[in-house]
């Protein structure tokens, strides 16, 4: 499907992260990856690590890795708050591989609930 890389971003040391950066191959038609520095597009679908910030305690910020696995011809994407599954001999798909930086954005909360987040 595609090309990937791991342990290109550095996290930040106050950055709390779900998982370790890895690509392993238990046979010829099995293999997984969790990274945090890339995502993947597939067809119109993007899947890509998660990051969350607390909008309680703003300084708690975690990363969530996106997860790959392949077994033979069923390809399986999961993320923290989804998971999709393709069968790669059902019908061709196009993927897209881009770098993934986690960014902070800052919540327009409108009425303004006081929370501290901004």
């Amino acid at each position: 499907m595609g090309t990937f890389e791991i342990d290109t971003y550095k996290v930040p040391k106050e950055y709390q992260c779900y998982g370790i950066e890895t690509i392993s191959r238990t046979n010829d038609t099995h293999w997984s990856v969790c990274t945090i520095s890339q995502s993947v597009k597939v067809n119109d679908k993007v899947y890509s690590p998660v990051l969350y910030q607390s909008c309680m305690h703003p300084e708690q910020v975690t990363i969530y890795p996106l997860k790959v696995e392949q077994d033979g011809e069923k390809i399986t994407f999961v993320t923290r708050y989804d998971k999709a599954e393709y069968n790669l001999k059902e019908k061709e798909i196009k993927a897209e591989f881009c770098m993934w930086y986690p960014k902070l954005k800052k919540k327009r909360c409108n009425p303004c609930q006081n929370c501290g987040r901004c």
